[in-house]
């Protein structure tokens, strides 16, 4: 997993690498468990540092 670290992604490709829906990322966000920022028109979310933090435990 070590190779998403450092990913930023879409919401669909975050959704197929976290293997969640749309409500369950949209939730996290609102709780903080994922970072996203918004360029433009769309949504990216810091999946390489949520997936460390799962390894990590926290």
């Amino acid at each position: 997993m070590n190779e998403y670290y450092t990913l930023w992604r879409r919401e669909k490709s975050a959704l197929s690498i976290l293997e969640i829906s749309k409500a369950t990322i949209y939730r996290w966000r609102l709780e903080g468990k994922i970072r996203s920022r918004k360029v433009g028109g769309a949504r990216y979310y810091d999946v390489g540092e949520f997936l460390k933090q799962l390894e990590e435990g926290e």
